[in-house]
């Protein structure tokens, strides 16, 4: 994914940040930073075009706990991005941002899954897809 502007809590500097990594490191001052909280910086003092991007990131309240992404080896995916099925055995799954749509039955007897978060917006999701 391309760098987005954000601006650096420590520093107050504005950096490029990835909207896939939770943390960065800021290269002004050399400090951590919180990818989430860079983005909702740079949101509030440049509303306008905090409005105009839309990028795949978490939304405060979907996944507190900032799970890693899950292997894309856990997953049966089309040239499409279409999750066709999963093969993982966690339960819970964080969707890699390749995927843009989960097929028909892809976590069917998946009886040990119990959540499935995404990065993105999905544009589609099958039927029974979770049963």
């Amino acid at each position: 994914m391309p760098e987005l502007n954000a601006i650096c809590p420590s520093c107050e500097r504005e950096i490029y940040a990835d909207g896939l990594k939770w943390e960065d490191v800021c290269p002004h001052c050399g400090a951590k930073v919180d990818v989430e909280d860079a983005f909702d910086r740079y949101d509030a003092v440049y509303p306008t075009k905090g409005e105009e991007i839309r990028r795949p990131r978490w939304k405060k309240g979907i996944c507190p706990e900032k799970k890693p992404i899950s292997p894309l080896s856990d997953f049966q995916v089309s040239e499409n991005g279409e999750l066709l099925k999963y093969i993982g055995s966690a339960e819970e799954v964080v969707l890699p941002p390749e995927i843009r749509t989960i097929g028909d039955n892809a976590f069917k007897y998946n009886a040990k899954l119990r959540a499935v978060y995404s990065l993105c917006s999905l544009d589609y999701i099958g039927e029974s897809a979770f049963e």
